[in-house]
């Protein structure tokens, strides 16, 4: 005679081992669900970050390279006629076109000498403060330049001017080695050509803006030079 036999299921008894590895994989799963979000918060900060850092330094320093190349192209004549005026108080007599011509070429050319000696000293100054650093320390260059370029009428002297081109050199040749470094490290594999390609853009950009402040609409005046060659220094230096 057949009789009927219910199944018995039994319930696994898990032991105090096997508990707490259940426990720390759902406190592991937690954790990872939590890393998750906090990554893509900080990927977004990261992203934000870097677009702030590289739009200072393109504003800040290789964009000073182009409109010191062309800050002083329109407003040739004006600086000339201080240059002249200048002479006059000092000597009561006319300046020279040979003396005028020499005088103006080593305004644009000493600029060119700075700037050799800024980049030369570039790879000393960014070995021991850091790229960085240097760039935050090249503030004070660029200020004492404006301060030299900018009071030179008010000081009467055409010296004062050439001075001030020759430490503009010196800030821009530390901008020209310094900055395009600085942007290749803090930008990952995938954007350093593009933060290469805003360096050498910025540079093209601070040419047109110097042939634009330069004209005699602008800041190319007899009263407003002074004022121009400070803000081809100072113009974006507060980023």
């Amino acid at each position: 005679m057949a009789t009927n036999k219910t199944p018995i299921y039994t319930i696994p008894i898990l032991t105090k081992d096997q508990s707490n590895i259940s426990l720390k994989s759902k406190k592991f799963l937690e954790t990872e669900s939590a890393n998750v979000k906090k990554n893509g918060k900080r990927e977004k900060t990261s992203k934000s970050h870097l677009a702030l850092a590289v739009l200072a330094c393109v504003l800040g320093s290789p964009l000073q390279i182009g409109l010191n190349t062309a800050i002083l192209n329109a407003p040739q004549e004006v600086i000339k006629d201080f240059f002249n005026e200048t002479y006059f108080d000092r000597y009561d007599e006319v300046m020279s076109d040979s003396l005028l011509t020499m005088l103006w070429a080593m305004t644009v050319a000493l600029f060119c000498v700075g700037g050799m000696m800024g980049g030369v000293s570039a790879a000393y100054f960014s070995g021991k403060f850091g790229r960085k650093g240097t760039l935050l320390l090249n503030n004070a260059v660029a200020f004492t330049c404006a301060a030299l370029q900018g009071c030179s009428k008010v000081s009467k002297s055409f010296e004062v001017l050439i001075a001030g081109r020759v430490v503009a050199g010196i800030c821009c040749g530390l901008n020209s080695a310094v900055a395009p470094l600085y942007l290749a490290e803090i930008a990952p594999i995938s954007l350093r050509g593009f933060c290469g390609t805003c360096n050498q853009l910025s540079i093209t950009f601070g040419v047109l803006i110097g042939g634009v402040l330069g004209m005699k609409l602008v800041l190319g005046t007899e009263t407003l030079w002074p004022i121009l060659v400070v803000s081809c220094t100072d113009l974006f230096r507060g980023l």
